[in-house]
């Protein structure tokens, strides 16, 4: 996409028309607004991967016995949160 195709589509009618019907929606307490990491990210905090990496790098840093999982990092990264936490 082309800085003036996404120009268009942010500074566009209708999204201008969405933004206010959000807005109201908002102000009516009729709704919930949820915001994804990219806030957090945009905000300057590290992203899943980037904190899995640091995390990762302290354990190897403190723990000779941990192993960096690949596999479980992408099949189960709670689970592999949970396990660098071990060590």
């Amino acid at each position: 996409m082309t800085r003036e195709e996404i120009s268009i589509l942010v500074n566009g009618q209708e999204n201008f028309e969405n933004k206010n019907a959000l807005i109201e929606l908002l102000r009516s307490s009729k709704s919930l607004l949820f915001i994804g990491a990219g806030v957090s990210a945009q905000a300057g905090y590290p992203s899943w991967s980037k904190l899995l990496t640091i995390l990762e790098k302290a354990a190897l840093s403190c723990n000779n016995d941990f192993e960096i999982n690949d596999q479980e990092r992408i099949n189960d990264p709670l689970n592999y949160v949970l396990s660098i936490k071990k060590h």
